[in-house]
């Protein structure tokens, strides 16, 4: 009788699924982040090897100045663009596996965070996979080999 009692109660707790445009959201905006930062640091390193300076604002009076500032927008860039990357890799990986075929543990494992790159190399390079069949039965698996 008890147990007919606390089942309603599991049937009531739940999460809603959120929409595409909310589950994306923080997506997009690192993708505007990394686009900003890409051509901010572009911009700055094109300004800064012309003779003549198209903006006089972008441009230090020292040249050590704007070359750690050119390193420090590099870095950033590239931390963006890896976490960009990183994002997008983990929103593929659980759109293939919630999807009605589904997708293999192999490519699962490759195309996760947790996964480092030299797993990525030994899950690559196993020979205990049929070769032809990695590379050419998923296309998941050439992004996990881009990784």
């Amino acid at each position: 009788m008890e147990n007919r009692r606390a089942l309603p109660a599991f049937e009531s707790v739940g999460r809603t699924v959120q929409t595409p445009r909310r589950q994306y959201c923080a997506l997009w905006l690192l993708s505007v982040l990394a686009a900003t930062c890409l051509g901010v640091t572009i911009f700055f390193a094109f300004n800064c090897s012309l003779e003549y300076h198209l903006s006089q604002k972008l441009t230090f009076e020292k040249p050590e100045r704007s070359i750690t500032f050119l390193n420090i927008m590099s870095h950033i860039s590239m931390f963006v663009l890896a976490e960009l990357v990183s994002s997008v890799f983990e929103k593929i990986r659980w759109a293939l596996a919630s999807s009605q075929i589904g997708t293999s543990a192999l490519t699962f494992l490759v195309l996760g965070r947790a996964t480092n790159l030299l797993g990525v190399l030994n899950l690559l390079l196993s020979r205990k996979l049929n070769v032809s069949a990695f590379w050419f039965g998923d296309g998941a698996r050439i992004w996990g080999g881009q990784r």
